[in-house]
């Protein structure tokens, strides 16, 4: 349970309102509360709090600042961030979607009738969410107050069974073989939407170098969102991680992760596969969509897939695969429900009698390498 609350906000009456919402889930929750940055910062450093609540848009230091200092001062603390929208800051939405230890809610201009249910819900379920996950690691692994706010190893979730390979990453010639024949012809397909960022996070760095074939991951984010996601995964990872480019071809031991709000399938012309990134509308309120990405290999001639599907809301990737299963070999892992921040996507997925495996986050690389056999 975590019991130590800081609120940092400078409104007396969204202070009132949070603590409110905070005590009706556990009234004995000691709740302590700060009206800037500065102070917020201070407490958290000489406090021993359990997880922090704090304004986007505070005096002083604004909350991008106060996750920053606490990064270079090398401490731990889940953080819920209040602010009105994430698209009106690139960067920072960006950094908040990638911490495994951060949640963002909408915080309302006005906390009147269902403006003020919604933010209690949405409050109620991101403190739910964030003491699961911080648990959940703690038991396993517990962190220290000085361990880095984001591990290199694991994306701040504690210790993870990471391969050991020293060796550099793979050097991808101009001239490498970019066939669909590659490796049996055998690819691997990744869908993932709420909590995937953090799930990549995790899980990419744990792919041995070299596995022969390429990945194409479809995350559910906003135009502007996925070249940073791609650059901080391709940091820790030891295959080569980037944001696909439209006529990009296809090669072995890369991960290609569709843009941010626009559509990406594979084709293939003269035996090549290329990315196809483009703007029509959305599926299913979707853009990218996981379908739309994996429903393209069944044109192509790859005939040995491994589909993945990782946390999110929703079913998208669930009717892809079956369209896929109908022309295909394919073998399907999906994240299990116990590591899932939102089990919607493999719930669908595996309600649909396609999952040959479900397993943990920190198993799925070790999965795919074996299906892979490598």
């Amino acid at each position: 349970m975590m019991e130590k609350i800081l609120l940092a906000d400078d409104s007396a009456l969204m202070r009132k309102s949070l603590c409110d919402i905070i005590s009706a889930q556990d009234e004995n929750r000691s709740i302590d509360t700060v009206m800037d940055g500065e102070e917020a910062f201070r407490a958290i450093r000489m406090g021993s709090y359990d997880i922090c609540v704090i304004n986007m848009y505070l005096k002083k230091m604004n909350g991008m600042e106060i996750i920053r200092a606490l990064q270079s001062a090398n401490i731990v603390v889940p953080i819920v961030m209040l602010g009105s929208s994430l698209l009106e800051d690139r960067d920072a939405a960006s950094l908040i979607m990638e911490l495994p230890y951060v949640r963002y809610v909408v915080r309302p201009f006005r906390l009147l009738g269902q403006d003020r249910d919604s933010f209690s819900k949405d409050m109620t379920s991101a403190l739910s969410s964030l003491e699961k996950t911080w648990m959940k690691t703690h038991k396993k692994s517990p962190v220290s107050a000085q361990a880095p706010f984001l591990s290199p190893d694991s994306g701040g979730s504690g210790n993870v069974n990471r391969p050991v390979n020293l060796q550099e990453k793979p050097f991808i010639s101009e001239g490498a073989s970019n066939t669909v024949a590659g490796k049996n012809g055998r690819i691997v397909l990744i869908a993932s939407s709420t909590g995937g960022p953090q799930a990549l996070h995790r899980m990419i760095p744990m792919l041995p170098a070299h596995i022969g074939v390429p990945v194409v991951i479809v995350q559910h984010m906003p135009k502007g969102f996925t070249l940073s996601l791609a650059e901080r995964i391709d940091q820790k990872a030891l295959i080569h991680v980037k944001e696909a480019e439209d006529n990009e071809v296809l090669k072995p031991d890369v991960v290609y992760i569709a843009p941010g709000g626009r559509h990406l399938e594979v084709v293939e012309k003269g035996g090549v596969a290329r990315c196809r990134v483009y703007d029509d509308p959305p599926v299913n309120n979707l853009r990218p969509c996981a379908d739309v990405m994996i429903e393209s290999f069944t044109r192509l001639s790859y005939n040995d897939i491994i589909c993945v599907v990782l946390t999110g809301m929703g079913r998208d990737g669930t009717d892809g695969i079956l369209n896929l299963k109908k022309r295909k070999k394919i073998h399907v892992i999906t994240q299990s429900a116990d590591t899932c921040v939102v089990y919607g996507m493999p719930k669908a997925c595996d309600q649909a009698g396609l999952s040959n495996e479900s397993v943990p986050i920190d198993m799925i690389a070790g999965a795919i390498a074996k299906e892979l056999g490598v």
